[in-house]
């Protein structure tokens, strides 16, 4: 989910904001960045400000910043996507206003500890495991808070994402449908499937 594009080894230690908004004003130097120091209750307003759809990039491991920005977007009436890589592949999760909200479907709670949100939100992050025809472990690292992803995978999670949103901004149909659907494709196990996670990451969990 994290955003890849722009990095280099000329980009090494540098904040990925600058590194973006450097290379995105050298496209079009008419395009108006506002850039924030993390997402918080004092600023999630203004971070969502006039915003029409919320695409989420933030680093796996971000999780209360995550789940405050989903909720106030709910709130505010304004749709939201999540692409994530996996393997050779990506999925795509649409939360719109009207349907299972975010903390819903990753069962969150605020009683729970850090850990356990960051793994329900893996678990439903990737409920069909097309990765396991090739790969065991997608390498989640909890203890240096890091994850294992191809460039590639990246770049397709942003493709899936801003696809996704320009359809919707142009008032295009598209086949996705809101959690709880969620799509995965992966061009390893040659497959992209659509399924219905009726219940979230609670069911899923129950069912094991």
């Amino acid at each position: 989910m994290e955003p890849q594009f722009g990095a280099s080894v000329h980009t090494v230690g540098l904040k990925k904001a600058d590194v973006l908004a450097e290379r995105l004003l050298s496209i079009n130097p008419a395009l108006r960045i506002e850039q924030y120091e993390g997402v918080s209750a004092a600023n999630v307003d203004d971070f969502l400000h006039g915003v029409d759809m919320l695409c989420d990039a933030m680093d796996y491991f971000v999780i209360e910043p995550r789940i405050l920005m989903y909720r106030r977007a709910r709130e505010l009436g304004i749709p939201a996507v999540v692409s994530c890589p996996i393997g050779f592949g990506g999925t795509l999760h649409h939360f719109h206003p009207d349907a299972m909200s975010f903390e819903q479907y990753f069962a969150l709670t605020p009683e729970m500890s850090e850990t356990d949100k960051l793994l329900n939100f893996g678990i439903g992050l990737d409920p069909l495991h097309l990765h396991r025809a090739y790969l065991a472990d997608p390498k989640l690292d909890f203890e240096t808070r890091k994850v294992a992803s191809l460039s590639s995978a990246c770049l397709l999670a942003t493709t899936l994402t801003s696809t996704f949103t320009l359809a919707k901004l142009l008032n295009r149909d598209m086949f996705f449908k809101p959690v709880p659907y969620v799509y995965q494709i992966d061009f390893m196990a040659g497959k992209f499937e659509e399924t219905y996670v009726s219940d979230g990451v609670a069911g899923m969990k129950a069912a094991k």
